[in-house]
């Protein structure tokens, strides 16, 4: 994780000396590669050798499409059917360590409402209730926000004209805006407490899960 976090310093200082139109379509690119089953340290050591081929381009006074082809789509599976996938353990442990980071993300936000739910009810500061509906919105909230992390990176080298651009991205607004509905309803309607637990614990479980993730994003980068 170390050297990844050093190739990614490296990476954004030699980012900053392309141009403006360069560094937006280098941007898409990186976005693309994290569709694809290899690394985040693979990611950044692509990376690293894109953004010199487009510093040499640009010292010549060539463009991205002259360095590196019409099609970057294309151009970025070529550099990815070189590169090892993850093994099969490697995958389980990318998904678990998204499972795990989202965990820790939703944790204290659920323990802050289900305390102020608690003392609204005339309940005490020692033990979160957990209803249903927070269980629910949990699981949704996870499901939805990998898919649309996955839309996002798949759709980012989509040649589309200016007018498209701006329809795909109200209809992306649009679809963000009902998923989040879709994902808050639960929490909402269903507030049958089904378990109160301990704020030690609910503590607890929140440090392992922060603690799991970064385990795993270290095994995996």
């Amino acid at each position: 994780m170390n050297k990844r976090k050093a190739l990614q310093q490296q990476n954004n200082h030699y980012e900053k000396q392309l141009p403006e139109e360069t560094r937006h379509i280098l941007t898409d690119i990186v976005v693309y590669l994290k569709s694809f089953p290899i690394s985040e340290y693979q990611v950044e050591l692509v990376r690293l050798d894109i953004t010199r081929m487009l510093l040499e381009g640009a010292a010549r006074g060539a463009s991205a499409s002259e360095v590196l082809g019409e099609d970057y789509k294309e151009f970025c599976k070529g550099i990815v059917a070189e590169l090892p996938p993850r093994t099969p353990l490697q995958t389980i442990a990318y998904h678990a360590d998204i499972l795990f980071l989202g965990l820790a993300i939703l944790m204290p936000l659920w323990m802050v409402t289900g305390l102020l739910n608690s003392v609204q009810n005339g309940g005490s500061l020692i033990h979160v209730p957990v209803s249903s509906g927070t269980i629910s919105a949990t699981l949704i909230i996870l499901v939805v926000s990998y898919a649309i992390v996955q839309y996002i990176c798949k759709t980012s080298l989509e040649d589309e004209s200016e007018q498209a651009r701006r329809k795909s991205r109200f209809r992306f607004i649009l679809i963000l805006f009902f998923a989040v509905l879709v994902c808050m309803a639960p929490a909402i309607l269903f507030r049958n407490t089904v378990l109160n637990v301990h704020i030690a614990v609910y503590i607890a479980g929140f440090v392992i899960c922060f603690g799991v993730h970064k385990l795993l994003a270290a095994y995996t980068d």
